[in-house]
């Protein structure tokens, strides 16, 4: 808040001294207004509005010089944006029987999901990875729920899709993998300028695997800031501790990292089977994890996933933002209307002969 330019508030002093100088100056005598009929007399409106005016009009064009201006702060709410990454268990086990007459534990899973995307605003980003001893990522995070749902709809077990039908042969139930390439999904969305290349990523799964002591790689700590990430992991095979493969981060190391950058992890397991380990990291890192029994049905799906959607609900942001203001135009605006005015005023007869 102030003036841009307060020099030229001295402009009112100036024309004030200037003003009362030429009042001292000795002028001609006349005769006292009051020799005159007082139905001569002009009205004091006549008189002295036009003087009003002018004044007016000059004190306006003074503070548009001067150019006061001041910030204005406004508040924008906005809701929350959460980015989750769906993981899903195609290994041939969740073809089994469930809980519910005619469904496989994959199909009742696979209902989960669908209800769980339905449930979630658009505001959000959602992308799918299916895993069996490999894992593929099938949507990358995304706004368009379209998309989603046609790649849930590939997940079904009557569906044609090749990468599908590949992973669904797959016997062994690769969770290193699938939430690695989860966890990537995120990195994907940093800016450009902040983004990991593909070479950067094999270092780091390189340099992770066999470790447990990690550290946020320098590049990826704009992500650990980053509130409402997420990976939601359903499997019916046991969650080992170890990895896979050599050159694959182990789970543990994998749950340690995504508890640095502050991802949520909920793990749905089926049977109970979890490694020792595995359910010891869980109970430390955001997220939760669900052990449930072979026989599941479809309710009992239905309510861990509205569950995992209470958990995740979105908040609802306030962002401030300040706002510069300029006082110039409109005080230039009115100084032009007034103008306008007093030059009507002029040109009036009533006032023209004063």
């Amino acid at each position: 808040m102030g003036f841009e330019h307060p020099a030229f508030l001295l402009l009112p002093v100036v024309w004030w001294l200037a003003v009362r100088r030429r009042r001292r100056q000795p002028g001609l005598p006349f005769a006292p207004v009051g020799l005159f009929a007082a139905q001569l007399r002009p009205a004091p409106v006549k008189t002295r509005l036009p003087a009003w005016l002018g004044t007016l009009l000059l004190l306006l064009l003074i503070l548009a010089a001067a150019g006061f201006h001041y910030s204005q702060t406004i508040i924008h709410h906005t809701r929350e944006s959460r980015w989750l990454m769906l993981v899903q268990d195609l290994s041939g086990s969740t073809r089994r029987p469930s809980g519910s007459p005619g469904k496989t534990l994959g199909d009742i899973a696979l209902d989960g999901l669908k209800n769980f995307v339905r449930q979630r605003p658009p505001e959000d980003l959602i992308g799918l990875v299916a895993f069996s001893s490999y894992a593929r990522l099938l949507a990358p995070l995304t706004f368009d729920r379209e998309i989603i749902m046609d790649k849930l709809n590939q997940l079904d077990r009557h569906s044609t899709n090749p990468v599908v039908r590949r992973l669904s042969a797959g016997g062994a139930t690769n969770v290193s993998y699938a939430v690695w390439l989860a966890m990537c999904s995120f990195f994907m969305t940093l800016p450009q300028e902040q983004r990991p290349s593909f070479a950067e990523l094999r270092d780091l799964r390189l340099r992770l695997a066999g470790r447990r002591e990690v550290a946020v790689p320098a590049p990826l700590q704009v992500l650990a800031g980053r509130k409402g990430l997420a990976i939601i992991l359903f499997t019916d095979g046991r969650i080992k501790a170890t990895a896979a493969s050599r050159d694959l981060p182990d789970f543990i190391t994998l749950g340690m990292l995504l508890k640095k950058l502050g991802i949520h992890l909920y793990l749905i397991a089926v049977d109970g089977r979890v490694d020792g380990q595995v359910a010891a990291l869980m109970r430390q890192m955001p997220g939760r994890l669900f052990l449930l029994p072979g026989r599941l049905n479809r309710e009992k799906m239905l309510a861990i996933y509205a569950a995992i959607n209470a958990l995740e609900r979105n908040r609802m942001l306030a962002t401030s933002e300040t706002v510069p203001r300029q006082t110039r135009p409109w005080l230039t605006g009115l100084a032009f209307f007034l103008f306008l005015g007093l030059a009507a005023l002029r040109l009036t007869p009533e006032f023209a002969r004063w």
